[in-house]
This record gives C-alpha cells, sequence and structure tokens, in this order.
C-alpha cells in the first residue's frame, strides 16, 4: 500500500499532466455540473466524489463525528488556511470540542481529476464558522485527495487556500 507521502505527489504529477494535456487516457475531469469527453469511464467515481464532498459538508454542520470518521483515512491530513497542518486526531478533537464549528457552508466550481483509486478534488468553499477556536469564515479555495479503499471512497487530505478577490 502507498504510503499518503507518496501518493500526495504522484496524484499532484498526474494531474499537472492531465492539466497541460499530457494526461493518459482513462483519466479526465469534470465539474460538478458538467461531463467530461470520457464520462463513461470514470463518471460513477466522479459521481462517488462529489457525493463525498456533500457527505463531509453534511458532516461538518452537524458535528457528526462518526461520519467523520468513517469518510476520512486513518491517515488524514489537513492544512487549514493559515498553514497549520493537523492530523486526523486533532481535527476530531476540534470537531468533538466545538473549537471547529461551522454555520454555513457552500461548495462552487467543485472539479474532480479521477485517476484510477485516487482522485483530486478543487473548489472552492464559502464558510461561517471557526476553525481550532479561531475565526475561519470566507472564501477558500481547497483541493482534496480522494482514494478508493475497499471500495469505498474517503479524503485523504485537505489543503485550504484564502482565495484571492
Amino acid at each position: 500500500m502507498l504510503q499518503l507521502r507518496f501518493l500526495i505527489p504522484s496524484v499532484a504529477l498526474l494531474a499537472g499532466c492531465n492539466c497541460f494535456g499530457g494526461g493518459a487516457g482513462g483519466s479526465g475531469t469534470a465539474s460538478a455540473g458538467g461531463a467530461s469527453a470520457d464520462a463513461a469511464a470514470g463518471g460513477d467515481a466522479r459521481a462517488a466524489v462529489i457525493e463525498l464532498l456533500e457527505q463531509h459538508r453534511k458532516a461538518l454542520l452537524a458535528k457528526d463525528v462518526a461520519t467523520l470518521e468513517r469518510i476520512w483515512t486513518d491517515d488524514f491530513t489537513f492544512i487549514n488556511y493559515r498553514g497549520q497542518l493537523l492530523t486526523r486526531a486533532n481535527r476530531l478533537e476540534n470537531v468533538r470540542t466545538g473549537a471547529t464549528s461551522f454555520k454555513s457552508i457552500q461548495f462552487n466550481d467543485e472539479v474532480v481529476q479521477v485517476h484510477g483509486d485516487s482522485a483530486v478534488l478543487t473548489g472552492v468553499v464559502t464558510l461561517e464558522g471557526q476553525y481550532s477556536g479561531e475565526e475561519g469564515s470566507g472564501a477558500f479555495r481547497f483541493m482534496s485527495v480522494c482514494s478508493r479503499r475497499g471500495g469505498n471512497w474517503q479524503i485523504a487530505a485537505l489543503q485550504m487556500t484564502k482565495a484571492g478577490k
């Protein structure tokens, strides 16, 4: 099994190749609202990753730790918009205690790139809430690396960056 430190650069490399027209057959992109040229090959995976995003949104709003434990890989990492690295255990504790809580979460411009049992999800999220006990509202670009393990999609890594104006 690939370790996450090898998975992220590999997926990023594949995503970069695809963005510059060098992607191999069988990988492609699709937005949540559109279809790609190879939708038949990866459409089910793309739909599953978009559904995973919605489960993630609902679980964060409801502070549903059980769902987060299910949809985050054991080695899940999160880099918040302040550049802080948090582990799965850190994030779960923040949700349990209310240090991380949200009043609203809205996603836009989602794009899914599927590469076998891995996928890169990018988009913009507008949040009203707090991270680790500090104000965290605003618009952010995000990139999430998802992995299909045992037939189920999970979030392996998530990074957010304050969106420009």
